[in-house]
């Protein structure tokens, strides 16, 4: 199952495994990529569905978001910006209003800039993301704006 979020310019592609579903829900996997300087949306796409057979295979919802720009605002802005983490918070709680997902299993992955965003994440909402699974981050700040799906403690 795929689908194309999209809000204020930005996108997301959300993939959902088609297998039954576990009575808890799928667990959902963030994507974050990193610095994509010319990038296209056919690139975009094609990136995005490399994720689709992860969805399939292992059982989870792959939500794999874009930045507006060619990296996230937050790395950009070192933290003030949040236009990203708004766009964030819409796109996880459409992946939990459309698909049920296991609250208790949301993780991020992130590679370079997406890393850095990603950790930055991970350690300011350890209340929603399980896992962290980043790669060359290069930095971590502690509080940036949290992502606050709705209907979460």
């Amino acid at each position: 199952l795929e689908t194309r979020i999209s809000s204020h310019g930005r996108v997301a592609y959300l993939f959902a495994p088609e297998r039954e579903i576990p009575a808890d829900g799928s667990p959902l996997l963030l994507v974050l990529h990193g610095c994509w300087p010319n990038r296209t949306e056919h690139d975009m796409a094609q990136n995005a569905y490399s994720y689709r057979e992860l969805s399939q295979q292992a059982g989870v919802a792959v939500l794999v978001p874009f930045a507006l720009q060619h990296t996230w605002d937050f790395v950009m802005s070192q933290g003030r910006a949040s236009a990203d983490d708004d766009f964030l918070s819409f796109a996880i709680n459409e992946a939990r209003s459309l698909h049920h997902i296991d609250d208790s299993r949301i993780a991020v992955l992130g590679f370079s800039d997406g890393a850095s965003f990603g950790l930055s994440l991970a350690v300011a909402n350890p209340d929603i993301f399980e896992a962290a699974m980043l790669w060359a981050a290069g930095f971590c700040l502690p509080e940036p704006a949290p992502v606050r799906p709705g209907g979460l403690p």
